[in-house]
Parts: structure tokens; sequence; C-alpha cells
């Protein structure tokens, strides 16, 4: 075997160490962080390739950007790991497809269609997000696009823009870009994607939970359960579940072969 897929065996077993839980305790959500800039956690990604079919391998050989390239591998390699770890399945039995609205899903045996997984990823950094209790959304953007979010507000609802007017200016781009992941979350986490027109529906703050007020989805009222976090480097995530999958999210860094615990959100 070569080094990267010692390495990549070594992922997957770090994943299974941190994803393990004791009898009678609900499963929480984990999102993982990875950077590409990482050589060791991206040359086991590329160890992966020969997994894909080859639907996926032709939209990797399609990037033109070599970090795009290397994003979407990452976000791939991240999902596969999660998923084999949580259905007991090898690495190579982990098989991706597309619902009909084009949320990526896992199929297959062993499980492997009962782990929900969402992947995000922007300026380098990489999220994925894993629920076995139900569906979920994510999304990330880093601090550098927050003076692009200025054009995105005009595709906020009246409530959402109301309450960006009330902020002081030096606050209004990164609330800004807080609730930019927030929605593209929330649509990811109901399979829409950005499909669904983002006006459409408010997400607001009330005391310290996140509410979704959809008028399209009345029976979803109370469902999901919502948390943001900003890093210390400014860059912000957003990540959206169903209730039913427990109120705790596990916050997780690939750091070479090690899975590193940063905390719960």
């Amino acid at each position: 075997m070569r080094r990267d897929g010692f390495v990549a065996a070594n992922i997957l077993e770090a994943f299974c160490e941190a994803f393990i839980r004791p009898a009678g305790v609900p499963a929480p959500v984990h999102v993982v962080c990875a950077d590409v800039g990482d050589r060791m956690a991206l040359s086991a990604a590329e160890a992966l390739v020969p997994m894909l079919d080859r639907e996926q391998r032709e939209r990797l050989d399609g990037y033109r950007c070599t970090r795009a390239r290397a994003e979407s591998l990452m976000g791939i390699a991240l999902a596969r790991f999660g998923i084999a770890s949580l259905a007991g399945i090898p690495l190579g039995a982990v098989r991706l497809a597309r619902s009909k609205g084009g949320k990526p899903v896992a199929v297959g045996h062993g499980g492997a269609e009962q782990v929900r997984f969402s992947i995000a990823h922007s300026g380098g950094r990489v999220l994925c997000g894993f629920s076995v209790r139900g569906d979920l959304g994510l999304d990330i953007e880093t601090a550098a696009r927050a003076s692009g979010v200025g054009v995105a507000m005009q595709y906020f609802s009246s409530s959402e823009r109301d309450d960006l007017a009330r902020q002081p200016d030096s606050a209004r781009l990164r609330v800004a870009l807080r609730q930019w992941t927030l929605k593209e979350a929330y649509l990811k986490a109901i399979g829409t994607g950005l499909l669904r027109d983002l006006a459409s529906f408010s997400i607001h703050l009330r005391g310290e939970a996140y509410v979704v007020e959809d008028s399209a989805r009345p029976g979803d009222a109370g469902r999901w359960v919502i948390r943001n976090r900003v890093e210390a480097s400014g860059d912000t995530w957003s990540v959206v579940w169903d209730r039913a999958g427990g109120g705790a999210v596990k916050c997780w860094r690939l750091a070479g072969a090690r899975l590193v615990y940063e905390g719960d959100s």
C-alpha cells in the first residue's frame, strides 16, 4: 500500500474513534473541517479517487482551478470517511449519488443510506456535517467574502433586510455573511439548494435560538435546530439539522491523519 493509502486508513480509524458513542446516548451531529493546504490530508483524499464512480472522476477532471478541484475532492473524501465510519462499512463500499433536488446522498448497503451528510467549502476550507437521525445542511463563508455579501442582501426577505438595516455599520457585513450561511444551510437541509428563492423565507434570531419562517413549509414549524459558529479568522459557518438528531454539534478539525476535537457548538 502506498503511503497516502496508509494515511487514508489512519484517517478512517480516527473518524471511527471520534464518532463512537456510549450505548444509550443519542448520536450527535458531527462537523469536520479540513484545509486544502494540509498536504497529508489532501494526498489521502487523492488516494480515494480510484474508488469514485466515473461521473465523479469526470467532474473532478473538469475543474480548471486547482483549488476548486482540491475543495471538491476534500469534501468527497470527508463524506466517505464519515459515512464509512458511521455505517461500519469499508471506504470502497461507500456510494454517493444525488437526490431529485440535487442533494448529495449516500446509497447502497450496510446502513449507509441512513447517514445524512452535507458538504460546504469556501476559500480553501472544507466542511462536512453528518447525522444519522435526520436531514441536515451546512454552509461556510470565509471572512474574505464579506465584501461581496452586500450584493447578496437584495436576495434576503424584507424582514431580514430590516434587521440588517438596524445593525451598526461596523457589523452589517459580518451579520449579512452569517445570514447568508444560515439561509443556504437551510436550503441544503430541505434539499432544494439555491433553486429556491432566498427571499421566500426568513431566519431570525429569537432570544438565543434561530427560528425559520417559511410559509411554503408550514408543517416544518419547530422542526429545525440551527447553529452558527464564527471562527477566530472571521470565517463563519452554519448548520441546520432535524430536531430528531438531538441538540449537540461536535466540531472536529482534520490535521494530517488526526481528528482534533474543537468543542461543541
